[in-house]
């Protein structure tokens, strides 16, 4: 719920919602979107994959996805995005699920040992080549996560708003 729609979440807080977590949006125009650096990190296989999810990737996590963003928000709808993945030795240490017809950075990750080495440069540029979209967006990013922040930055992906996430418990 975007924080400046103030009738929209009075209607929510009226029927039981609760403001649980605030988060940011981030946009930018595609074509403003900076690549960041282009040179794959040495020992790295990086490969699109099924989007399925026997790999244990909520570890990765600096913020749990908002439901908008889960896995199982992915599952119900998987033909809409792409998955790929940043392979080390055999095993997955990084990964972006990104829908191609909307620009959405739906999650990406990347384990701590291997962080600040291009994975998730490497990663979200092999998506903004299937961007279908005139934008790229990613939404729900919690508000304390300064990595994300930082990264998106980096690609010029601007932050242009804050919303929250309302829950109504049954």
């Amino acid at each position: 719920m975007l924080q400046h729609n103030t009738k929209a979440i009075s209607v929510y807080q009226k029927l039981g919602f609760e403001v649980t977590r605030e988060l940011n949006y981030f946009v930018q125009q595609k074509e403003n979107v900076i690549s960041g650096k282009k040179d794959k990190p040495v020992g790295y296989e990086f490969k699109q994959v099924k989007i399925n999810f026997n790999y244990d990737l909520p570890k990765f996590y600096d913020f749990h996805p908002s439901w908008q963003n889960s896995f199982d928000a992915v599952m119900r709808n998987t033909e809409n995005f792409k998955m790929n993945a940043a392979f080390f030795r055999g095993e997955v240490v990084g990964y972006c699920i990104f829908e191609i017809g909307t620009g959405d950075i739906t999650q990406i990750a990347v384990d701590e040992q291997h962080r600040r080495k291009g994975i998730a440069t490497v990663l979200l540029n092999q998506m903004l080549q299937l961007n279908k979209h005139h934008s790229v967006k990613c939404i729900n990013t919690e508000i304390q996560c300064q990595s994300i922040t930082r990264f998106l930055d980096f690609f010029s992906i601007s932050l242009k708003g804050k919303q929250f996430e309302m829950i109504r418990r049954l």
